[in-house]
């Protein structure tokens, strides 16, 4: 069961600053919407299984389609 959850890992993206750490952190906070944040925290955890980072947010937001 190890290799086949070493298989489907996929690790979280770390999040890297241009600048200030701190006060890019505080604006954020300061102006970061609901769906930013659950973007943000999909992400930056780690995930286990064939699906993709974004997926369950992108899914929530409505985008996608089942139409090929």
């Amino acid at each position: 069961i190890g290799l086949a959850l070493q298989y489907a890992e996929l690790e979280p993206v770390s999040v890297e600053y241009d600048g200030d750490r701190d006060a890019l952190e505080a604006l954020w906070d300061a102006q970061a919407t609901e769906t930013l944040v659950k973007v943000r925290q999909d992400v930056t955890r780690h995930r286990y299984g064939d699906e993709a980072h974004l997926d369950t947010t992108v899914k929530a937001l409505g985008l996608v389609t089942t139409e090929y």
